[in-house]
């Protein structure tokens, strides 16, 4: 096996040319032996896609101009990525399809009727997502302090309860951000206008 954990590698298949990271994960038996992370994306490699290289040189790699410009090797150019938001790096694709597995599950109502996955953005006035907020908080509690609870459907699971955790916070920062805001004039503005 030419790499081992910890190596620092560099892609030279057409695809990923010039990608750099590090190798976490060997597995002789895989007809792609090798995960590497970049950044925080991970990607299994077969042993001829990969190069050693040193960490100075995954350093060097794709070097940003005074401008912030990256050159790549092929040539092509992209304004540097720094300061910009990364959904990628910063949301986990797990975590979201866990999410609306949760939100599938609870989609349908008490009369067999099923809701919209967006129906929680007509409106769920604050206090109700808070109480829920509470309420699911509190199990959790109780589950992380080692106890089985139970509702009217059965045990409850860790993982739904931080999915109601999430449904309730994101029910609650969705009405902040999109409830209309009212600027009321400073007391320099108000004197400017009538003078």
């Amino acid at each position: 096996m030419k790499f081992k954990v910890g190596d620092t590698v560099m892609s030279i298949n057409e695809v990923h040319k010039g990608l750099t990271g590090i190798i976490i994960e060997v597995d002789s038996s895989s007809i792609l032996p090798y995960q590497v992370r970049s950044g925080d994306i991970l990607y299994r490699k077969f042993e001829n896609n990969l190069k050693m290289i040193t960490p100075a040189e995954a350093q060097e790699t794709n070097p940003k101009d005074a401008a912030g410009i990256q050159t790549f090797e092929s040539g092509a150019t992209r304004t540097s990525e720094d300061g910009r938001l990364s959904y990628v790096r910063g949301l986990s694709p797990v975590v979201l399809r866990r999410y609306l597995q949760y939100l599938a599950k609870h989609r349908k109502q008490a009369d067999g009727s099923m809701r919209e996955f967006d129906n929680w953005k007509q409106g769920i006035p604050m206090r109700r997502s808070f109480d829920g907020l509470g309420r699911h908080f509190f199990t959790l509690w109780l589950l992380m302090e080692g106890l089985d609870i139970y509702d009217d459907s059965g045990q409850e699971d860790i993982q739904d309860v931080l999915c109601a955790i999430m449904f309730n916070t994101m029910s609650m920062l969705y009405q902040e951000l999109m409830q209309p805001r009212i600027i009321q004039p400073t007391e320099e503005e108000k004197s400017a206008a009538s003078g």
